[in-house]
């Protein structure tokens, strides 16, 4: 098997490598101390375009192949647990399940267009901690799976960047 890289993946490596050592390692310790979401390095990933990294051109990304996606993410651990964490949620998760997953107008009103749109996952614990109830399994439950809600009624962010609920 060839593990060398493609001249564009080495590239993209290379712009994620030289963009993270100048915006996301300078602030990495400072947000993690004063519990700081990291929003200048999320505004930086959008007007770089890295934001939508592996979104297909048709939906506004930058079509990028599997590997550059690992190497993207890759970079961004290395300067912040936190942003690469935020992203791969975004582009892995959401933005993959999406893809592979959604309908055609699906993908077209929630694949985020090159980051405008940053998405997100909420996890609760439900009936879990202090209040726990006798027979009741308790853990983390995906609520959207159980019912279908609007995920403005899903608050499970601190951030201020969150939406607030309707």
């Amino acid at each position: 098997m060839d593990m060398a890289l493609t001249a564009e993946q080495g590239a993209v490596q290379k712009a994620v490598r030289q963009w993270v050592d100048d915006v996301v390692v300078p602030r990495a310790l400072d947000n993690d101390r004063a519990e700081r979401f990291p929003q200048e390095a999320l505004d930086g990933l959008r007007e770089t375009g890295f934001l939508g990294l592996s979104i297909p051109e048709q939906y506004g990304g930058g079509g990028g192949d599997p590997m550059s996606y690992v190497l993207f993410i890759e970079e961004l651990g290395r300067g912040d647990a936190n942003v690469r964490s935020i992203v791969s949620v975004h582009l892995g998760l959401v933005a993959g399940s999406i893809e592979r997953w959604g309908t055609p107008e699906q993908k077209s009103q929630w694949l985020p267009r090159n980051g405008d749109r940053t998405g997100a996952r909420l996890l609760r614990a439900d009936r879990a901690g202090p209040r726990l109830q006798p027979g009741r399994p308790a853990g983390l439950r995906r609520e959207a799976a159980r019912r279908r809600l609007p995920a403005q009624r899903h608050q499970g962010s601190s951030s201020p960047t969150a939406p607030s609920p309707a």
